[in-house]
């Protein structure tokens, strides 16, 4: 078994590290866990776990506003 979820999920995730996006609010869903997992695996990505969607975006937004960083977010 490989260490992939799926390859363009895994270029995806690679060109949002390349391009600043290192810290990322996660609200796992199954239609968002190919995301999730490469976010995860990812060695340059930190992420945040928040189960309450809504919460999850203010949580990034906080994030964003604080550090003067690019915070991406993963929700339904």
């Amino acid at each position: 078994m490989s260490n992939t979820v799926h390859p363009l999920v895994d270029l995806l995730v690679e060109i949002c590290a390349q391009r600043g996006v290192h810290h990322w609010v996660l609200a796992p869903g199954s239609r968002s866990a190919p995301l999730t997992v490469a976010l995860t695996r990812h060695p340059q990505m930190t992420c945040r776990l928040v189960y309450d969607e809504r919460s999850a975006a203010y949580t990034a937004l906080g994030m964003a506003q604080q550090m003067r960083l690019p915070v991406g977010l993963v929700c339904t």
